[in-house]
């Protein structure tokens, strides 16, 4: 069998894209081989997402919906309290406001545990709660969801987290479950709940449980494929019109899509469209596309059926208002729950992103006007969604749902101006909180443990989140209080290592654990606290955690670094967790001038063909001896692109420094 080659790839994306040599390695490297994939990856359209129905149950939860709205029942929210959570209540409120349903939400404060409890059931069943709806959370409840069933209260779990051997008795849509077909296991939990909003929707329109026939003419033969529900259940072909006729004879109710075969309206189908007439076939990428798109498909049919889903979103002003509205929530959610920016993920931040100026949420135009840059993974993983996070850890949760679910502007922008005071005293307790807890790592440890009361419980995560990075070990942070017997924790790891996996083993030991293979939350006895860590350190022990050797994706000569490039590189945004920024080398590059930020910082201008500024963060001491010689140096490098008083230009944020031929 011949293998292709990185060259025969290279060749193969270059004859069928207006692109460069750069962004067709730099495709490959991102392990796009094929012309139909380079096609996905740079044009993320929604229409290329996975329909909701793929998912196990969705079909009963969307029944259950449906059922409660028609009886005029109440259904019961409650959503985890971080920002995927609330973003996920935010959408469905929406949702439900615009189908007139009634519906009363909760999600934990204060010192509640995480997850489904007792008490909020109780209390859901004195508001004459028939339906509870979790979101980001209760694959693991499962207790908790048999006293609600054993109170006659049907509930579906509506979430993205690691579920264990035993599952509760619930209508589940969760893509992690062992037994789920959904082609992508790494949606954010607000993206679940966006799928469900999804199907509820698709659930009201007009031909939600018609058959769509689509035929397409390829060579010789008819193409066809059967759609229901957004799935192709049959695809095959035939050689003649007769064959689709015999075909139609099985699905007599369908709707049938002719892509160019000749003769089709003779059929004299009841429901029958051309497609050409529906969809103008010019994609936003035809300035970079050589050649027909269709050709980049691997069948005509596969082509006209990504076109019938076009439609779809064309077609249905409901949708679509809902998806210009919501979509920003879930590129919001994704982004500050970590989820990789990969497959169905990249196309819903990118389109989430592209969103954020036309969405009529007011609290996301109210930030959108105080941030007041270009919005884009960064923006919204360093500036948004850590003030939108920071309520909910100093147990104000209400602070945040609030700026989420409130419609009224001026009351909005008081609330995002007590967050950002908030965000202050956040950012000042977390800068000293680090800087302590960081100097007692133990290189020989394979762990890294606090265990201490000055800990807020709602700053365990970021702490282990910012102490993982620096420490490149594994990270337990856990919120001492004297006054209760069951306190609360969190855990992070680096280099794709599965924390999670070592730690849910473990899973008796906790009162509640819940969370993803590089971060997690959990609340346990104080007295089990030994036990575990003696248990972690021995299994850690035997694990390989460490892989944090720096490297680079590109060689690339310093003077190729100019505008032009950031306009290449701007095709693989967004980045994100699973697809960083590449890091390029360059050699033998000349250093004009350097300067030392706040004693810690340092600023480099290099020489290109541009004036280049570089940025090397907490590693002045690091460098210093090197630039002081004046002498050729290797960089290792990302590129960003800067925004200063509306230029943008290329900022290169430096990874390694050394002198020339040092760098391997």
């Amino acid at each position: 069998m011949c293998t292709s080659t990185s060259s025969d790839i290279k060749d193969l994306l270059l004859s069928h894209f207006n692109i460069s040599h750069l962004v067709a390695d730099l495709l490959s490297l991102r392990g796009i081989h094929s012309p139909y994939t380079a096609y996905t990856f740079l044009n993320p359209d929604l229409s290329l997402c996975y329909s909701p129905f793929l998912m196990n149950q969705m079909d009963e939860a969307v029944g259950i919906i449906k059922h409660t709205i028609t009886a005029n029942k109440k259904i019961g929210i409650f959503a985890d309290s971080d920002l995927d959570g609330l973003t996920s209540l935010t959408l469905l409120t929406h949702l439900l406001d615009r189908l007139n349903v009634q519906y009363y939400y909760r999600y934990p404060v204060n010192d509640e545990l995480y997850g489904l409890t007792v008490p909020i059931i109780e209390e859901f069943k004195s508001n004459n709660i028939d339906c509870i709806i979790t979101l980001d959370c209760g694959t693991r409840d499962i207790n908790e969801i048999a006293y609600a069933r054993n109170l006659g209260i049907d509930v579906i779990v509506c979430d993205h987290h690691e579920p264990s051997e035993n599952l509760p008795d619930a209508v589940i849509i969760n893509p992690k479950l062992m037994t789920s077909q959904y082609p992508f296991k790494d949606l954010a939990g607000v993206g679940v709940t966006f799928k469900f909003c999804m199907a509820i929707l698709l659930s009201y329109t007009k031909y939600h449980d018609a058959h769509i026939v689509v035929i397409a003419l390829s060579g010789n033969a008819i193409q066809y494929n059967i759609i229901h529900r957004g799935r192709a259940i049959v695809n095959g072909s035939v050689n003649n019109i007769e064959g689709i006729k015999n075909l139609l004879k099985q699905y007599r109710n369908a709707i049938l899509f002719n892509y160019d075969v000749p003769d089709a309206g003779l059929l004299k189908h009841r429901l029958y469209y051309e497609i050409r007439d529906f969809v103008d076939e010019l994609s936003p990428m035809k300035e970079i596309v050589k050649g027909d798109i269709k050709d980049l498909f691997p069948t005509t049919v596969d082509y006209a059926t990504m076109l019938i889903f076009k439609i779809q979103f064309q077609q249905s002003k409901k949708i679509s208002q809902f998806v210009q509205d919501m979509l920003p929530l879930v590129a919001l959610g994704t982004i500050a729950d970590m989820m990789p920016i990969t497959d169905e993920n990249r196309i819903l931040v990118s389109n989430g992103i592209s969103y954020f100026d036309k969405t009529n949420h007011c609290g996301l135009k109210v930030i959108r006007e105080y941030v007041a840059k270009t919005i884009n993974t960064d923006t919204i993983g360093w500036d948004i969604s850590p003030l939108l996070n920071t309520p909910g850890r100093f147990g104000k949760t209400k602070l945040a749902a609030d700026f989420l679910l409130e419609k009224k502007t001026s009351k909005v922008k008081e609330i995002l101006q007590e967050i950002v005071e908030l965000n202050k005293e956040r950012k000042n307790i977390i800068q000293s909180l680090v800087a302590k807890f960081s100097n007692d790592s133990s290189i020989e440890s394979k762990l890294h443990v606090v265990y201490s009361d000055e800990i807020p419980d709602g700053l365990t995560g970021i702490i282990a989140n910012r102490l993982a990075d620096q420490l490149s070990q594994p990270v337990l942070v856990i919120s001492d209080k004297s006054e209760t017997e069951i306190i609360k924790g969190s855990g992070r790891a680096r280099n794709n290592f599965d924390f999670f996996s070592s730690v849910s083993r473990y899973e008796h030991l906790f009162e509640k654990l819940g969370g993803h293979n590089h971060a997690f939350g959990f609340s346990i006895k104080k007295e089990n606290i030994p036990v575990l860590l003696n248990e972690l350190h021995n299994t850690l022990s035997c694990a390989i955690t460490e892989t944090n050797v720096k490297s680079y994706d590109y060689e690339l000569p310093i003077d190729y670094v100019n505008f032009a490039l950031l306009d290449e590189l701007r095709l693989f945004e967004p980045y994100g967790v699973g697809h960083r920024p590449f890091v390029f080398m360059s050699r033998n590059c000349t250093v004009s001038q350097y300067f030392i930020i706040n004693g810690k910082h340092c600023k480099l201008i290099i020489n290109g063909s541009i004036k280049l500024e570089a940025m090397a963060w907490n590693a002045a001491l690091k460098y210093n001896d090197i630039l002081k010689k004046n002498i050729p140096i290797d960089i290792m490098y990302t590129i960003k692109a800067n925004e200063y008083n509306g230029l943008i230009s290329p900022l290169l944020i430096i990874e390694n420094i050394a002198p020339s031929q040092d760098l391997k």
